[in-house]
């Protein structure tokens, strides 16, 4: 995943924490606010609170907190904070230091994070989990990391034994059950009494939360949409059309006031998502082989992509999944492949300032002078005019 669009996918989804992110990889594609976060953290003592799945807790001295998640097949490191514990303050954070480690911008730096609670921290993680990687952090899996980093503390000993309470209060194994019934009814569009559950995604969970309940709704709504577009794709539904649905869907949350506007939003597009699967169903276009050669190479797209690397990946002949494809889509798997490559290509140019060169070489065309009248085989222009012109077709 390139690291331009990473950045620009954490400020969509995360956009409220978007100034507290950082990703950490390649050095000379840090930004100045990067920097400064990654050397702040590494500069000092840290404690790790706890480890698992590529996802790590920090702490120091209990008046800071930060994660570092390992991004999927990358080099990168998605980096969240730091932020002040949730009931300290910046100046207590700045008597920690002594004199001479102070720095003359610590005191206006200090006063720029923002409070959180750990569990608040944790739902953030999980949003970016299912975004980034298209995983799932299960509170089941969290909470015994979580109680042994408790042991011996006795407030936070009767934080995690309300948020135990609340977990059976939440439905616990019964809420999980019905995520996975509610992803696999959006995938083979069968769902059928989700109206009678709906509250199960949004139930409040405790007062842990108080310092923003908002936003914990859209992050659950969030995580919720990504999971579920996913679920589409895997059912049948372009992989184009999930993603344009999904970027409606993201903006329509994010400007919701309140939180019943949120759960009316993630409810309609739960019901759209679901009438779109049924309809590619209905129609008969509904194939799990080109449903899996898409999402195949929408998550390699820049990668060289050929007809028999991706049969071969997919364990399929190459001549059936050729046939098939074609016959589904209306399109040979080359050009398909040639059309994705290009619309990738566009977002680099809008978004970043690579060189045509280096995209061209990025995205594994043959060479540069293909990768040109590729672009403007599908785009009508070059890409140094559609660049030049900010004519994003």
């Amino acid at each position: 995943m390139d690291k331009q669009f990473l950045s620009f996918l954490l400020n969509q989804v995360a956009r409220p924490y978007s100034h507290f992110l950082a990703v950490k990889g390649l050095k000379e594609d840090e930004e100045e606010e990067e920097k400064r976060n990654i050397s702040f953290i590494s500069s000092l003592p840290s404690k790790t609170i706890i480890s698992f799945k590529g996802l790590t807790f920090y702490s120091y001295k209990e008046l800071l907190l930060w994660t570092e998640l390992d991004v999927k097949d990358s080099p990168f490191v998605i980096i969240s904070g730091p932020f002040i514990v949730y009931g300290q303050e910046a100046s207590s954070v700045l008597a920690s230091f002594n004199q001479k480690e102070r720095q003359d911008w610590f005191p206006s730096y200090l006063s720029s994070l923002k409070q959180i609670t750990f569990l608040e921290l944790y739902q953030l993680q999980m949003l970016l989990e299912a975004t980034v990687n298209h995983q799932e952090i299960k509170e089941e899996d969290f909470l015994p990391f979580y109680q042994e980093h408790l042991q011996g503390k006795e407030t936070v000993n009767q934080e995690a034994e309300t948020l135990e309470k609340e977990g059976e209060a939440y439905g616990g194994e019964d809420s999980y059950n019905f995520e996975q019934k509610l992803l696999y009814g959006i995938k083979e569009g069968t769902l059928n009494d989700f109206s009678s559950n709906k509250e199960k995604i949004f139930k409040e969970r405790s007062s842990f939360y108080n310092v923003d309940k908002l936003r914990h709704l859209k992050d659950r709504a969030l995580a919720t949409l990504t999971l579920i577009s996913r679920k589409a794709i895997e059912g049948g539904m372009g992989v184009d059309a999930s993603f344009f649905l999904y970027d409606i869907y993201v903006e329509k949350i994010e400007q919701a006031s309140q939180g019943k506007e949120v759960e009316g939003i993630i409810t309609l597009a739960i019901q759209d998502y679901l009438s779109r699967v049924r309809s590619y169903k209905d129609k008969g276009t509904y194939n799990p082989t080109v449903a899996r050669a898409r999402i195949f190479i929408a998550e390699h797209v820049r990668q060289k992509l050929t007809t028999q690397i991706i049969s071969k990946s997919l364990h399929l002949s190459s001549s059936y999944l050729s046939a098939t494809f074609k016959k589904e889509t209306g399109q040979s798997i080359p050009e398909y492949v040639n059309r994705k490559k290009v619309e990738e290509a566009e977002k680099l140019l809008k978004y970043t300032s690579k060189p045509l060169e280096e995209i061209s070489e990025y995205l594994c065309f043959s060479s540069q002078s293909y990768f040109q009248n590729t672009f403007k085989k599908y785009k009508g222009l070059t890409p140094k005019k559609c660049r030049q012109s900010g004519n994003h077709q």
